[in-house]
């Protein structure tokens, strides 16, 4: 694997193996597991998000981007991933964020959806998060500026507040949904 892209499932699997190593009772470990969401934590602009593990595919660095001709601008284009052509998308439209430049520090994150893959780009990658599903609360009206529809709930990571977006409802936004129609 190369230094600029980064397999969530391999990364998730090591995290599990890790816990039944000298483990004494896998009965109760398997318990406190089914309790566990692993998180992407991410970055736009000055805001964190998290999406889970699981719906991600892997974080690369920027492609080169083919943009699609009188697209809308959610859709920035299309990239070939390893020969399969997959739309990249900027959420931050949908998610009421100011649109910022491709830096170096701008990954993509693929995304497993039902019938394909598709990519977003993100500011910056910040970490693998292991979550209690307890510890996840209900965001508040102050807690937050973006479109609550796409929140799944809040947490906070070194005293940060961290929105978990709900990545399948956003991907079926009717603001990403026309993009699929046109």
């Amino acid at each position: 694997m190369q230094n600029n892209e980064y397999d969530a499932q391999h990364i998730l699997k090591e995290l599990q193996n890790s816990y039944w190593e000298g483990v004494e009772d896998p009965e109760e470990v398997k318990s406190a597991l089914q309790d566990l969401i692993y998180v992407l934590v991410i970055q736009f602009s000055q805001s964190c998000f998290a999406i889970e593990l699981l719906k991600t595919k892997e974080v690369l660095k920027v492609p080169k981007i083919t943009s699609v001709p009188r697209s809308p601008e959610e859709l920035l284009g299309l990239i070939n991933l390893r020969g399969r052509i997959c739309p990249l998308y900027d959420i931050r439209k949908i998610l009421s964020l100011p649109k910022i430049e491709i830096t170096e520090a701008t990954r993509l994150i693929m995304i497993h959806l039902e019938a394909q893959q598709v990519g977003i780009l993100v500011d910056h990658i910040l970490s693998i998060h292991e979550l209690q599903k307890n510890d996840l609360q209900p965001p508040l009206v102050d807690d937050i500026k973006f479109k609550k529809q796409y929140i799944l709930g809040k947490f906070y990571l070194n005293h940060n507040l961290v929105l978990l977006l709900d990545i399948e409802k956003l991907f079926q936004s009717q603001e990403l949904t026309k993009v699929h129609l046109e």
